[in-house]
């Protein structure tokens, strides 16, 4: 996660008598209500949390999470593979939440852009509206460069993840996860943007999903990927975090970061499942039955994969609260009060 932090710039004031700039005569500008115009100031807190794939399901838990802290927030999302429902969603429970608190006043503003972040063009108009306003008087009077932005921090979620696709696709991979990356960096620099938590990949998705379309009849078994593995029970073990857990991680790694630098962290429970347990705690939250297939192996799985997060919890003073139950809990629950959806359009 590089990240950096910029010092507020500063305008010199001078006169005949003192025409030299001392400490004596330099004024912040974010504290001189005589010689700088409203909508500057206005503008040095309007900052924002730039959110690549806002929509998605990672991305939009995070958005919410962001928003309950008070972040003014920025989803970028080109909706491939989400739905812009998704973010009027989020719009309506920060509604809500600030409504119930009688907070209307302090309120955070969400902003939404379609775009895909590999498209240069588009995303540097989309970068220039969050520039500084350069209305000075005079043209020495400017902003640093590394302050020209808005955006505080960017939070990545656009990463391809698909194992079994990236074998069968390497190049498609390559040129999103890599390529783009490299590229978007470059235009984030341009702006000043310093600040970057990137998320290459996401917690063990396809399970929880499928075992859903299990329960409401929309597939008749799971289909179990290997039963050899040198697991408990010969199927896959992997560490399974609650999306919130995960939300405020990447929250956590935004405010609690250290500055300066690339660091790593791996965000997870510590604690592994395998396909066969997570079905059994799925059983006992929703107290239906899940038939299950066993058939071969994916190509590119392996048999365990579970997080050491010991690293995030000393460095960013964060660990998981929600348990595999909550975790099942919670997914079934959505999925009563989202009965009226159509099945084919949830998952």
């Amino acid at each position: 996660m590089p990240s950096g932090a910029s010092s507020p710039a500063r305008v010199s004031y001078s006169n005949e008598t003192n025409p030299l700039g001392t400490p004596l005569t330099e004024r912040s500008l974010l504290f001189d209500d005589d010689d700088i115009d409203v909508a500057v100031r206005k503008s040095m807190t309007d900052r924002f949390i730039l959110v690549v794939g806002g929509c998605g399901f990672i991305g939009s838990h995070t958005v919410w999470e962001l928003a309950k802290a008070g972040y003014n927030v920025a989803v970028i999302d080109n909706l491939s593979n989400s739905f812009i429902n998704v973010f009027e969603k989020i719009e309506l429970m920060v509604d809500h939440h600030y409504a119930a608190q009688s907070k209307n006043g302090q309120r955070p503003t969400l902003k939404f852009h379609q775009s895909d972040f590999r498209d240069m063009t588009k995303m540097t108009a989309i970068l220039q509206e969050y520039d500084y306003p350069m209305n000075f008087e005079s043209s020495s009077d400017t902003l640093c460069d590394d302050q020209r932005s808005r955006i505080s921090g960017v939070i990545h979620f656009a990463a391809y993840k698909a194992v079994e696709e990236s074998i069968q696709q390497p190049l498609k991979y390559y040129s999103n996860n890599v390529g783009g990356l490299i590229d978007f960096c470059s235009l984030l620099g341009e702006f000043g943007i310093k600040k970057l938590v990137f998320n290459p990949r996401v917690a063990a998705t396809n399970l929880m999903p499928v075992v859903l379309r299990v329960l409401t009849g929309a597939l008749s078994s799971l289909s179990v990927y290997g039963s050899d593995y040198d697991t408990v029970d010969g199927t896959a073990v992997r560490d399974y975090i609650h999306v919130t857990d995960l939300a405020r991680g990447h929250l956590a790694a935004l405010s609690n970061g250290p500055s300066g630098g690339f660091r790593v962290y791996n965000l997870g429970t510590g604690r592994g499942y395998s396909v066969l347990e997570v079905v059994t705690a799925m059983e006992h939250a929703t107290r239906k039955a899940v038939p299950v297939k066993i058939v071969g192996r994916r190509g590119g799985d392996v048999g365990k994969c579970v997080a050491l997060s010991s690293k995030a919890e000393m460095e960013l003073r964060w660990k998981t609260d929600k348990t595999l139950a909550m975790c099942c809990g919670d997914l079934w629950r959505f999925l009563e009060t989202s009965a009226n959806v159509v099945k084919e359009k949830v998952f």
